[in-house]
């Protein structure tokens, strides 16, 4: 496997990991690519189209999987339904935005940029509220893309994040 086939590929797992996703396959583009132009906007989109992923596959599987798992009573998957419930009860605090404004509110709270938001928590806020599968899907894909861009801005230097900027000095 080629050098750049291998950084491509480990963009989009990063792209595609819980709370990482687009926050940070972006910047890694940048900084794998930053002499190659070409290079960099192919990592850039597979970033996306990896972080757009999770939106459609987490809604298809999160179903079958929650009842599977919460029917666990033994043995190591109780430690995973226990840190599922976990998730849940933190997630669940966080869908008040979603309640109120619906797949707009989704949109934008899979659009910023921070940890704990983004497509898996989106996907799973979706679940969680019974949202319709498809209008999910367009709402976290919308999400996606504009966190996308608010990264690439801040990559760029067009934008700093605030707090993240006194942390790079």
């Amino acid at each position: 496997m080629s050098g750049d086939l291998v950084n491509l590929l480990i963009i989009a797992v990063v792209a595609f990991l819980p709370t990482i996703e687009v926050r940070g396959a972006i910047p890694m583009a940048y900084a794998i690519y930053r002499d190659n132009t070409a290079g960099f906007w192919l990592g850039v989109i597979i970033a996306i189209v990896a972080n757009i992923a999770i939106g459609p596959v987490a809604l298809a599987l999160l179903s079958s999987v929650e009842r599977w798992l919460l029917r666990q009573e033994r043995g190591l998957l109780v430690h995973l339904r226990n840190a599922y419930l976990r998730i849940i009860r933190r997630v669940e605090r966080k869908k008040s935005v979603v309640e109120r404004w619906g797949y707009v509110g989704l949109a934008a709270f899979v659009a910023i940029p921070l940890p704990g938001s983004g497509a898996w928590t989106g996907a799973l806020l979706a679940h969680l509220l019974r949202l319709e599968r498809r209008k999910a899907v367009i709402a976290i894909t919308v999400g996606v893309t504009l966190a996308s861009i608010l990264v690439l801005l801040g990559v760029e230097g067009v934008i700093t994040l605030v707090g993240i900027s006194g942390l790079l000095r």
